[in-house]
């Protein structure tokens, strides 16, 4: 599990980067987020040709803080009909009116 603070600016776009192992099955999804934080895409982006044998690429989150205030957002990499995630991203999106930073990437 990994836990991120960030900050963004209010109104801002921000992207959340999450290594994903298609071979596995295991996607990463959403699980909570305020109404004030929305997901406005979704992608996978393949890893690189040349690249390990079974290397994973990653999920690419794109959201937005409609309103200023600090809200938990959580991730987790699930497969299909597992009780328990393999692994999760929580983090606090902590937005103003004043300040723009990207979201650390999860390795």
């Amino acid at each position: 599990m990994s836990s991120e603070t960030i900050q963004v600016r209010q109104g801002d776009r921000f992207e959340v980067a999450l290594r994903e192992p298609p071979a596995t099955g295991h996607r990463w999804r959403l699980v909570k987020a305020p109404p004030q934080i929305t997901l406005e895409d979704e992608r996978y982006e393949a890893p690189r040709p040349g690249g390990p044998i079974g290397s994973g690429g990653r999920k690419l989150a794109t959201l937005r803080a409609s309103a200023s205030g600090r809200y938990r957002v959580e991730f987790e990499l699930t497969r299909g009909g597992e009780a328990q995630p393999a692994d999760e991203l929580k983090g606090i999106a902590s937005a103003s009116s004043a300040i723009a930073t990207s979201f650390p990437r999860h390795q």
